[in-house]
């Protein structure tokens, strides 16, 4: 497996600097999404609508609700299970491939006053984390607990600011965009963490850490510990950018770009 992901930790910088335009779509107000594994794209706009599109930047139907607060974050790789979180009311709900809603969990209720991020893991349940105790929570569909790290502050000895919780490769990761990355394994062990300063919108993926910085896209190899800067042009208006094994997905305010990653 080690090898598998050193092989792909190679290919993918080359795969980008042939990088192939599939489709460009204008999409105004966008400000955060996400893709999944079968190359469906999910935009959260503005007004907190979220809009599914299909692998050709068709819309194939959306959601939306106003009962809960801004949607801070959206897990969508598995396109049978979208995560949406909701800071301000601690809520999360879950989305069906239709958009339609199949759970909502009330975190308070859950025990965790103050919940700053949340991820789908990847066996189905839910990260969380409480930054009133900093601790990591992983729950189940109907909120109650399955596991819990220790005092994240204690463990890493430093002071974290947290923006974003991801799993990947059987490794939670926790993004700081000031310090770094905290790594834990997937019973929520704090391993070690990786400087990474002033880097933005990071995603973990197979082939590494995928990250912005200074308008341009780095790739950072956890295998080896080397970083590959992308030959791909940014604009300066950028928001995010999301990758899966087939595809580039470039998120600006008013449009959406994807390449492909295949050669």
């Amino acid at each position: 497996m080690r090898m598998l992901i050193f092989i792909l930790s190679l290919l993918l910088p080359q795969y980008l600097g042939a990088q192939k335009l599939l489709w460009e779509r204008a999409i105004p107000t966008a400000r955060l999404f996400d893709v999944d594994d079968i190359n469906n794209c999910y935009i959260v706009f503005e007004d907190n609508s979220l809009v599914k599109y299909n692998e050709h930047g068709d819309s194939t139907t959306h959601y939306r609700s106003i009962q809960h607060g801004p949607i801070a974050s959206i897990t969508a790789r598995n396109p049978l299970k979208i995560l949406l979180f909701y800071p301000d009311f601690s809520k999360l709900i879950i989305l069906d491939r239709m958009l339609s809603v199949k759970t909502e969990i009330d975190l308070r209720r859950s025990g965790m006053m103050r919940a700053s991020a949340a991820a789908l893991s990847q066996d189905g349940q839910i990260w969380v984390l409480d930054e009133q105790i900093m601790r990591l929570f992983k729950i189940d569909e109907q909120g109650k607990t399955i596991m819990q790290s220790e005092d994240i502050r204690t463990l890493t000895r430093s002071h974290t600011e947290i923006q974003a919780i991801q799993e990947q490769n059987r490794r939670l990761y926790l993004i700081d965009e000031n310090l770094g990355l905290y790594i834990f394994d997937q019973f929520a062990n704090f391993l070690h963490s990786v400087q990474l300063p002033e880097q933005h919108q990071a995603q973990a993926l197979e082939q590494g850490i995928l990250y912005q910085q200074q308008g341009k896209l780095q790739l950072y190899q956890e295998v080896n510990g080397q970083t590959r800067e992308l030959p791909l042009t940014l604009e300066p208006d950028f928001i995010t950018a999301r990758a899966n094994k087939e595809r580039l997905y470039i998120l600006y305010p008013n449009k959406l770009v994807v390449y492909s990653l295949m050669p």
